[in-house]
């Protein structure tokens, strides 16, 4: 850490910021807070970080985060997501507005940011993205389980409809066009997938699925209002 002197103004406490300590407060206590971003506080980190070896008995080095909340936030999303992964978070206030742009910053390059305007909508994205991962899991099952009543071993069939599952969600991420425009280039008039495409229609697949991301809603709206939310 530079040594190099640090010019900061007044200093007021900001637990939860920012709210500025009235000065009758900051008479009473003394003395004020430690700049966090001071040599002060540097030093005091130090100490901590030595004298922690002595409580955890070691004489390996200890690592300590210390830092405002901004560094917490940037601890949260650093160590706790990986490339890819779906984030969801309700805005509301500043504080907010500040994580969202973090976020965005770290996890851009990534993964993928997708930001609802209005909280009467997270029960549809938990339904659709919280619980999605669930619906193609029982979509493999039930293939895996179809192609094995039709003769192939239950390994080779797991092995066909997983590996399937991978190509078709990396076309939908990859190649940018419609699902439906990605289905009709695969499907080949009065072939084989049309055909399945038909039976599928039969017996009412798009009306299944709505009631099912239906019922999810549902049930997350009754779980927020037990929960008082």
């Amino acid at each position: 850490m530079s040594n190099a002197s640090v010019h900061t103004g007044r200093h007021f406490l900001q637990i939860p910021g920012p709210t500025n300590v009235p000065d009758r407060v900051l008479r009473a206590m003394d003395m004020p807070t430690i700049d966090h971003r001071g040599p002060e506080f540097a030093q005091l980190g130090f100490d901590v970080i030595e004298g922690s070896k002595k409580i955890f008995k070691t004489r390996n080095p200890v690592i300590i985060y210390p830092s405002s909340g901004t560094g917490a936030w940037e601890a949260a999303i650093v160590n706790t997501l990986s490339p890819g992964d779906k984030v969801l978070m309700v805005e509301t206030g500043q504080f907010a507005t500040l994580w969202r742009a973090l976020a965005e910053r770290i996890l851009g390059a990534a993964g993928l940011c997708v930001w609802i305007e209005r909280e009467d909508l997270m029960d549809a994205v938990t339904a659709l993205s919280g619980s999605g991962p669930a619906y193609f899991f029982l979509l493999v099952e039930a293939l895996e389980d179809a192609a094995v009543e039709q003769g192939l071993p239950r390994e080779t069939a797991r092995l066909l409809a997983t590996q399937t599952a991978f190509g078709a969600g990396r076309m939908l991420r990859e190649d940018g066009a419609a699902p439906a425009t990605l289905r009709e280039r695969v499907t080949s008039p009065k072939g084989t997938t049309q055909a399945a495409l038909d039976s599928f229609a039969g017996d009412g697949f798009r009306a299944i699925v709505a009631r099912a991301v239906a019922a999810a809603v549902q049930r997350g709206r009754e779980l927020s209002a037990a929960s008082g939310a």
